[in-house]
C-alpha cells in the first residue's frame, strides 16, 4: 500500500463500512501523530 499512515486513517474515516467490517469505529482510530510521538520516546540503539 503506497499511502502514508495519515492517508490510511483519512481513508478509513471516509469509509465507515470498512471499519464496521473489522468491528471498529472512528473513535477507535489513533491520531496520525501517535506513531511519531511513540518513535520520539524510543531510544535508538545502534
Amino acid at each position: 500500500m503506497e499511502r502514508s499512515y495519515r492517508e490510511a486513517l483519512d481513508l478509513l474515516n471516509e469509509r465507515s463500512q470498512i471499519l464496521g467490517e473489522i468491528s471498529l469505529n472512528t473513535a477507535d482510530l489513533p491520531d496520525h501523530s501517535t506513531l511519531l510521538k511513540a518513535f520520539g520516546r524510543m531510544k535508538m540503539i545502534v
